[in-house]
């Protein structure tokens, strides 16, 4: 693992996302203007959207806790609920072009993405209606704890098809599973690809390149409901909203091209540097 982080193909995305945060935490403080703001939020969405989508994730377990924190220091002036709102919109845009590229090369499971994709926005948009007044915060540090099973489970998910279980009973877990992402998503904003992928690597056997692009298409539909509900409880700032888009559209565009080249393990690296990232931030919230 030590070898595989001193490739470059390692290297530059960690490093981007680390200059934007650094930057961004350091020049925060110092010039809290409105501007600056814009050009911090853009910057972030850029680099947070790059890493995520270059390792076949959404980016919102990165993107609630980093914008969580700049909102402690009152860089970002929005209330903690529309953040998950802000966050549900970056997904939606990497998960929608990650989607894609991966549409491009065959490693989607079209029957089984959009019957995940229905039932985690149903839960999701249920639950958003049910918790609209609840802060991103009061799960996000529970969010965290899984994340670390997340890492573990994806890699010591089965690596190639083991012994093939019922349709209808892998058909069910998968479902079940993307329901509990679904309650997850309606609180927080944050879709879930991070607990989705090693889930549907254990119960599908599914490779990963094909697990993470049946993910990506469920996490697209789930996304855009959770980001369509919040936005009908009034839960959405447009001026914040746009540098948000430009840099989830630019960093995810990168992401997306750059992980079509890059093995299995510099992925499985990328996403789990983007969910430790994310829980260290989480954690340090809580």
């Amino acid at each position: 693992m030590i070898t595989q982080l001193t490739q470059k193909r390692v290297l530059l995305p960690l490093g981007f996302v680390g200059l934007g945060v650094d930057a961004g935490l350091w020049l925060a403080p110092h010039v809290p203007s409105i501007c600056i703001s814009d050009a911090l939020l853009c910057l972030i969405s850029i680099s947070v959207s790059a890493l995520a989508t270059g390792a076949g994730l959404g980016g919102a377990v990165l993107m609630v806790p980093v914008l969580l924190v700049l909102h402690r220091m009152n860089v970002v002036p929005l209330p903690p609920q529309q953040i998950g709102t802000l966050a549900a919109l970056s997904a939606a845009i990497a998960s929608g072009i990650g989607a894609q590229t991966h549409r491009r090369h065959g490693t989607v499971v079209w029957r089984t993405s959009w019957k995940m994709g229905v039932v985690g926005s149903m839960v999701a948009v249920l639950t958003a209606h049910w918790v609209y007044h609840w802060p991103p915060l009061f799960v996000v540090g529970a969010d965290a704890l899984m994340a670390s099973l997340a890492v573990l489970f994806l890699w010591i998910a089965p690596r190639h098809s083991g012994s093939p279980r019922a349709p209808h009973l892998e058909t069910a877990l998968v479902l079940c599973a993307t329901a509990g992402v679904g309650v997850s998503s309606g609180i927080t904003g944050m879709p879930g690809s991070f607990l989705l992928i090693p889930a549907v690597l254990w119960i599908t056997r599914l490779p990963y390149r094909q697990a993470v692009g049946t993910v990506l298409q469920a996490i697209f539909f789930l996304a855009i409901s959770t980001f369509l509900m919040k936005l009908h409880q009034d839960l959405f700032n447009l001026e914040a909203s746009l540098p948000v888009i430009l840099g989830s559209l630019a960093g995810s565009t990168l992401g997306s091209q750059w992980g079509l080249g890059t093995s299995i393990r510099t992925l499985r690296l990328l996403a789990t540097a983007t969910i430790i990232l994310g829980s260290a931030f989480a954690l340090a919230l809580s």
